[in-house]
């Protein structure tokens, strides 16, 4: 018999409610695991991974000093660089390191949905949100990349945590504004764009605050966090951090146009990626929420007996708020995380003022982490002059939190909105399923968004057919003893794999020439009178460069076609002149 939720959990029952608690912990981890894995490798290496895993092959030196691939800190992402360097000193390929960072932050975001979900109550709500999240192509994409957005979003949901439990706790104080500060402070050391997830919690303080005297005093605390997250960046601004990030800013110019295009964009991105169609259940609640508010006191809709009855079944038989700490984690983690936010629904429902509070604290709740995630997504929208559809993983936690409540909130409440929940469930996991399996078996023709299929499958930011390239120019040092490797100089991703791969081969020697300049001619006679040169180069560059006309004693030693044909990577070489 399951126990009141008013009721602590007895001795005896402890070890089986453990075991209901951490089952479907262990479950959500395996299909986590189960779904990323199997598409570790689907993609070749990506231009913006093999920038960052140069900089950590030759970290420090690549910290503030301009390379090739550019310096840590001012591309602002240094928390996500210093694992990758710590990472580089494993004796494997560097690639294979950075994207299982990747999936142990996915995997953390994921565990940290449940725990949120336990600690708020609702852990069946916070299961179904890993679960969406384990489904969801835009994470099952980029959590397979060596790029910083899945510990971006790890960040962005333990802000988004700690902000609700700032929010609504009774006597939340500056140390949870510290805390919230130094989670945004993290946030934007990961990427610098995490500053915008600012709008978390001040939009927790405003929706979440149970009284207008506590929501003014708490937005006064938060200058308490702004304080500890932009301080943190001021000591490095002697450095430049994040500088080369300015570019991504919008102006007043052709901002209409812009923050049209990118709307257009993330709309396909919401429905692509899985949360557009899901996103109907919170907001349905919300509907239904409303008209039962605004129901006449007789009516059905508030009757006690009735809505007691809407909401059977809810998360508050299957884990009671009230149990002691260590009863109500499903592990030691768990366990203290919990301690700290489990009376935020509490509070929520009693700011809602009804009778039972239970349905007026889910829609304020399901409210803010809807406009939560959307705000994130807005100020990419307004402010950015780029917009990649990484960049809104982030946003990912709240909207599927917030969809996964409102589906949990369907289903309590009565047939027709339990078919409604069923059939939004039944879509967005069977085009989860076959999206992440159709993507890990054929990359190539998997549905990708069109600036997704460029940049990892099409263009010359692909990897395609790079370890053929270089096992070419390996074998081509080995025929001549020792080869000079010309590199443009340019961060583009056939020049900064040999940087990667082949900087530590004794019988290469890279050296640097800018091809676009006039002399780029004779700067390669100089160096092919000491030995054989080697020349790398995509199909884009050739074109650009007219290679053919201006260095005709350079012959093609081999072509490295992209699928489809439409980019390629180039190889050629001067033999030493006898």
């Amino acid at each position: 018999m399951t126990p009141s939720a008013n009721q602590p959990l007895s001795t005896d029952n402890r070890p089986a409610v453990r075991l209901r608690l951490s089952l479907p912990i262990a479950l959500l981890a395996l299909l986590y695991l189960g779904l990323r894995l199997p598409a570790l490798l689907a993609l070749p290496l990506f231009n913006d991974e093999a920038v960052y895993l140069v900089r950590a092959r030759f970290f420090p030196a690549m910290l503030g000093t301009p390379g090739v691939a550019g310096a840590t800190l001012p591309d602002g992402k240094l928390l996500h660089e210093l694992a990758l360097a710590l990472l580089a000193l494993l004796p494997v390929d560097p690639l294979i390191p950075a994207r299982l960072l990747s999936v142990a932050c996915g995997l953390a975001t994921v565990l940290a949905l449940a725990a949120m979900g336990r600690a708020l109550d609702h852990l069946r709500a916070g299961v179904l949100a890993g679960v969406l999240y384990a489904l969801a192509p835009l994470a099952g994409l980029h959590d397979v990349l060596g790029l910083p957005d899945s510990m971006l979003t790890l960040a962005s949901t333990l802000l988004l945590w700690a902000s609700i439990s700032f929010a609504v706790r009774p006597a939340a104080g500056r140390r949870e504004a510290l805390l919230v500060g130094a989670l945004l402070l993290a946030a934007s050391l990961i990427k610098l764009s995490g500053l915008f997830l600012f709008a978390i919690p001040v939009l927790a303080v405003l929706l979440l605050t149970a009284s207008p005297t506590e929501r003014w005093r708490r937005l006064g605390l938060l200058r308490t966090t702004l304080i500890v997250a932009l301080l943190g960046l001021a000591c490095l601004a002697p450095f430049h951090y994040g500088a080369a990030e300015r570019h991504k800013l919008g102006t007043q110019e052709s901002r209409s146009i812009v923050m049209q295009q990118h709307t257009t964009a993330v709309g396909d991105w919401l429905v692509r990626y899985l949360p557009g169609p899901l996103l109907l259940a919170p907001m349905l609640v919300l509907a239904l929420h409303g008209s039962r508010r605004a129901a006449p006191a007789g009516s059905p809709s508030n009757d006690p007996a009735r809505h007691a009855a809407d909401h059977a079944g809810s998360d508050d038989d299957f884990t009671p708020l009230t149990a002691s700490v260590e009863n109500r984690a499903a592990s030691a983690t768990l366990s203290v995380v919990a301690d700290r936010a489990a009376p935020t629904l509490r509070v929520i429902e009693a700011a809602d003022g009804s009778a039972n509070g239970a349905a007026p604290g889910m829609a304020r709740l399901t409210a803010f982490l809807l406009l939560a995630g959307l705000a994130v997504i807005a100020c990419f929208v307004v402010i950015g002059n780029a917009l990649y559809s990484r960049y809104l993983l982030p946003a990912w936690p709240p909207l599927l939190l917030a969809a996964a409540l409102g589906t949990t909130s369907l289903w309590s409440s009565g047939r027709a909105p339990r078919v409604v929940a069923l059939l939004a469930l039944g879509a967005a996991g069977g085009w989860g399923l076959l999206w992440m399996g159709w993507f890990a078996m054929a990359p190539l023709t998997a549905p990708l968004a069109r600036q997704d299929r460029a940049q990892y499958l099409e263009t010359w930011s692909a990897g395609h057919n790079l370890d053929a390239l270089l096992a070419d120019v390996r074998a081509a040092a080995t025929v001549h003893s020792h080869v000079t490797l010309v590199n443009h100089h340019q961060p583009r991703l056939v020049h900064l794999a040999t940087l990667l791969y082949l900087s530590d081969v004794p019988a290469v020697r890279l050296a640097e020439v800018d091809l676009s300049a006039p002399d780029a001619s004779a700067r390669l006679a100089d160096l092919v009178r000491k030995e054989p040169v080697l020349v790398v180069i995509d199909k884009q560059e050739a074109e650009a460069f007219a290679f053919n006309e201006r260095f005709p004693d350079l012959r093609l030693l081999q072509r490295y076609p992209h699928p489809g044909g439409r980019m390629a990577f180039l190889l050629f070489e001067q033999d030493q002149a006898p």
